[in-house]
C-alpha cells in the first residue's frame, strides 16, 4: 500500500511541475522524479505484489481481475477514439461512467472478437509446425 500511496504522491509532484506547455517531466525536478524515483516505487509495488498477500494482490488475482487485465489491450484500443467521443457526446460526459462503459465494451471485444481470434489463430499456426515436423 505504501509504494501504491507513493506513486500517486510522484505523479502528482510531477503534475505540479509543468508550467503552461511544459510538461513535468520536461523540467530538471520533474525529470529527476520520472527517471529516479519514480522506477522505484514501482519496482516496490510490483515487489508488493509478487511476495506479499494484500488486498491489491488479491483484487488482482480475482476472477473479475483477470478478465480486467485480459481486457486491457482492447480497452488501451478503444479509450482514445470516436467510440470514446462518441460515448461522451451522446451517452455521457461523466468520466465514472464513461469508464465504465468502455471497460464494459473492452470486456466484450476480448471475450467475443480477441479470444476467439486467439484460438483460431493459435490452432492454425500449430497445425502449420507440425506439418513442418520440426
Amino acid at each position: 500500500i505504501f509504494s501504491l500511496i507513493l506513486i500517486f504522491i510522484l505523479i502528482y509532484l510531477l503534475s505540479i511541475f509543468r508550467r503552461g506547455p511544459i510538461y513535468g517531466v520536461h523540467t530538471f525536478p520533474g525529470l529527476v522524479i520520472n527517471n529516479f524515483f519514480l522506477p522505484i516505487a514501482i519496482i516496490l509495488f510490483f515487489r508488493g505484489l509478487i511476495f506479499e498477500n494484500t488486498f491489491i494482490s488479491r483484487a488482482f488475482s480475482s476472477s473479475i481481475g483477470q478478465l480486467l487485465g485480459k481486457s486491457s489491450y482492447a480497452f488501451y484500443l478503444i479509450h482514445v477514439g470516436f467510440i470514446e467521443v462518441g460515448l461522451y457526446k451522446f451517452v455521457s460526459s461523466n468520466s465514472a461512467i464513461l469508464f465504465l462503459i468502455l471497460n464494459i465494451i473492452s470486456i466484450f471485444i476480448y471475450l467475443y472478437i480477441e479470444e476467439p481470434l486467439n484460438n483460431i489463430v493459435k490452432k492454425k499456426l500449430l497445425g502449420f509446425l507440425s506439418r513442418l515436423k520440426i
